[in-house]
């Protein structure tokens, strides 16, 4: 798209410091949007859908360059746009920022009418984030049963994993808890169940784009536990149909809540078990499933998250046994001599770790190195030791 299509649509030409005077952005809704963008062609045709919908839109453009562009589309009373101009595919990638969340959706939807079509199912993440002044963000990122890499079954040969989630997804029950030491698995067995939506996508209530007639999978992604307590990430999980909402490391908010109150952590605590129970209350005949991981033995779980009826299940994920390793690195195709050198004092292997060492060593293969030690004197590396401290500590 050259200039001259550009100035049919905008209204001013601002500066980058003039454009970055948004302030009300930090107090906003934040849609970061990955891997979605508007094509060149369709552009006009964008701008004027979002007049439609909104008044008093205003269109500017800065930093126009053979190299660099860079557009943005504002309502001054309910969002911010930017849209950031990509000459190889010909198009602009998109972030959107609402005074509220229904602000932002709303330019969401039509935002979403015009991005390059695909075909098949895919996963619609919300990735939820918080500003530093606590303003609640949502990025949202696109998948496809391609992009779900590094994730297999054989990482796990004490569970049968379709069987697993099959009784997951058609149970009344809403939670199913991963627990264990870090590296067991527990962030790769969410990834297979998503690998698992896209296979069985009759088993899940799929969502339905109106537009492009696609269908997709709504999941709703959270590591920060802060976000727990706060009333609005609650609010917006009552108001989006998601399939599947994961909360990661949850270390914290699960220990169980005690009488008394002392610190904003030990009210927070108690803030998102309360939230938490109501809304698998709420959510008992749909349905939306909530995947938790947390580092804690379920000794240190509040026992209200673990009673029947409202938690499918808790899995403490486990190391592999020499074999059960073994048998994974042959079937990357690697040579059971250097397994044998690398792990020989370990009977318990974690996952994580063997799942490092066999992707390093394919990415050199790839490249044509060869595999070799860097540490040329002991007691260097100390990855081992501090490892081995978390996992005693129950980290």
């Amino acid at each position: 798209m050259g200039n001259s299509k550009i100035n049919m649509v905008c209204d001013s030409y601002v500066s980058l410091e003039d454009a970055m005077l948004q302030n009300y952005i930090a107090d906003s809704y934040s849609f970061p949007i990955v891997n979605v963008a508007i094509k060149d062609e369709k552009f006009d045709d964008f701008v004027s859908d979002l007049k439609q919908k909104f008044s008093d839109i205003v269109v500017s453009a800065i930093d126009i360059s053979t190299t660099s562009k860079f557009v943005y589309v504002e309502n001054k009373e309910k969002f911010f746009m930017e849209l950031v101009w990509d000459y190889k595919n010909k198009s602009y990638s998109v972030n959107i920022y609402g005074k509220t969340y229904d602000y932002s959706n709303d330019v969401w939807q039509i935002v979403k009418q015009y991005e390059p079509g695909g075909s098949g199912i895919f996963l619609e993440v919300d990735n939820y984030t918080m500003s530093d002044n606590g303003a609640l963000n949502i990025r949202k990122d696109f998948k496809e049963l391609g992009d779900i890499y590094d994730a297999s079954d054989d990482y796990y040969p004490y569970l049968d994993t379709d069987m697993l989630f099959k009784k997951f997804a058609l149970s009344s029950e809403n939670i199913l808890l991963l627990v264990g030491q870090p590296g067991v698995g527990k962030t790769k067995l969410v990834a297979l169940y998503e690998k698992y939506m896209f296979k069985y996508p009759e088993l899940f209530n799929v969502n339905k784009d109106l537009m492009s007639e696609e269908s997709y999978f709504k999941i709703a992604y959270v590591k920060n536990e802060d976000i727990l307590a706060k009333d609005s990430f609650w609010e917006d999980l009552n108001k989006n149909n998601y399939n599947l909402i994961f909360l990661d490391d949850a270390d914290n908010c699960l220990l169980p809540r005690d009488s008394e109150v002392y610190t904003t952590e030990d009210a927070n605590r108690k803030k998102f078990i309360s939230q938490l129970l109501s809304f698998t209350d709420g959510i008992s005949e749909s349905s939306t499933k909530l995947i938790i991981t947390t580092n804690r033995s379920v000794d240190n779980i509040d026992v209200a998250v673990l009673r029947r009826g409202r938690t499918f299940d808790i899995l403490e994920l486990q190391p592999l046994s020499h074999d059960e390793a073994l048998l994974i690195w042959e079937k990357a195709e690697l040579e059971s001599d250097e397994f044998n050198e690398l792990f020989k004092d370990k009977h318990d292997i974690i996952p994580s770790e063997l799942g490092a060492e066999i992707s390093i060593r394919k990415k050199m293969s790839e490249n044509g190195d060869e595999i070799g030690e860097y540490l040329k004197r002991d007691g260097i590396s100390l990855i081992h030791s501090f490892r081995n401290r978390k996992r005693s500590i129950g980290l």
